[in-house]
C-alpha cells in the first residue's frame, strides 16, 4: 500500500510521527516484511497515514467472486464475500458465513438487521411499522424479482441506482414488534 501511494519509508515514519503514532523506518520495514505485527493502534494510524480505511490494510485490494481469500486457518471466502462482510453488507453470494442465511432471499431479517445495524452506525437499517410494511413488501417483491431476472453484468447497476433513488440503506428492513421499536 505504502508503495501504491508512492511513499517512501522516511515519508510514512514521518506521517506516522505528524499523528502522533511514531513507528520508525525499521519499523514499517518490519511490518511489511512480516517481521512486526500490527495492533489496532498501528492499524488505524497506518490507516490514516495511508489515507485508506483499515479494511484496506487487512484485505485484498479487489472483491471477486473467484478467488479464495483465507480469513483464518480455516476459513476460506471470496474476496467479494469477505469485503461485503467488513463493510457490513449482505449479499446473496455471502458464502459460508453464518450470516449467508440472513440474505434478504433466504432468511432471517431479524438476525440481518442486528448485524446490519452493528456493523453500519453510519448507514442503519430502517424500521417500518407493520403497516408501512404492508405498502413497502409489494415493491421489494417486485425489485426482487426484476433483480433475478437481470444477468450478473446488470445486477451492480440496479443496486447502484436504487441506493442513490432512496438514499439510505435499503438492504434489510425491520418491522417493529412493540411501540418502543425494539425487535
Amino acid at each position: 500500500m505504502r508503495q501504491e501511494k508512492r511513499l517512501t519509508m522516511d515519508q510514512l515514519a514521518e506521517r506516522m510521527r505528524d499523528l502522533g503514532h511514531p513507528i520508525l523506518k525499521s519499523g514499517i520495514s518490519k511490518i511489511e516484511s512480516g517481521d512486526r505485527r500490527v495492533d489496532v493502534d498501528d492499524l488505524v494510524a497506518l490507516a490514516i497515514a495511508l489515507e485508506v480505511n483499515p479494511n484496506r490494510l487487512l484485505l485484498v485490494d479487489h472483491a471477486e467472486v473467484d478467488d479464495e481469500l483465507e480469513l483464518t486457518g480455516e476459513l476460506m471466502v471470496t474476496s467479494k464475500s469477505a469485503w461485503a462482510w467488513a463493510s457490513g453488507d449482505l449479499t446473496d453470494d455471502a458464502g459460508p458465513w453464518p450470516w449467508a442465511k440472513f440474505a434478504e432471499h433466504g432468511g432471517r431479517p431479524m438476525e440481518a438487521h442486528r448485524f446490519q445495524k452493528a456493523t453500519r452506525p453510519h448507514d442503519p437499517p430502517i424500521y417500518l411499522t407493520p403497516e408501512e410494511w404492508a405498502v413497502v413488501e409489494p415493491l421489494r417483491q417486485r425489485v426482487s424479482r426484476l433483480w433475478f431476472d437481470l444477468s450478473e453484468d446488470e445486477r451492480p447497476l440496479l443496486q447502484t441506482v436504487f441506493k442513490s433513488l432512496v438514499g439510505f440503506n435499503f438492504a434489510v428492513v425491520a418491522v417493529k414488534e412493540d411501540d418502543r421499536g425494539e425487535l
